[in-house]
């Protein structure tokens, strides 16, 4: 599961920005929503939990450099 929608591009954007200055387990869903100025329910159709949602975000991250030639 990629990164390439709007909506899951823009909850990843608003999570990189919250952890500048917030930990990870003290971002909370809502919060992020607020952030992003989506609804809950539109985080819940794409990711099951902030975690999920962070590793999708790492692995796109990493998706150059693991790139077969």
């Amino acid at each position: 599961m990629g990164l390439r929608n709007y909506t899951k591009t823009l909850f990843a954007d608003t999570l990189q920005d919250m952890m500048r200055t917030t930990t990870l387990q003290k971002i909370r869903v809502k919060d992020l929503c607020q952030n992003c100025g989506a609804e809950r329910q539109s985080f819940y159709y794409h990711f099951k939990d902030i975690y999920e949602l962070l590793g999708v975000w790492i692995n796109e991250a990493l998706r150059p450099y693991t790139k077969a030639p």
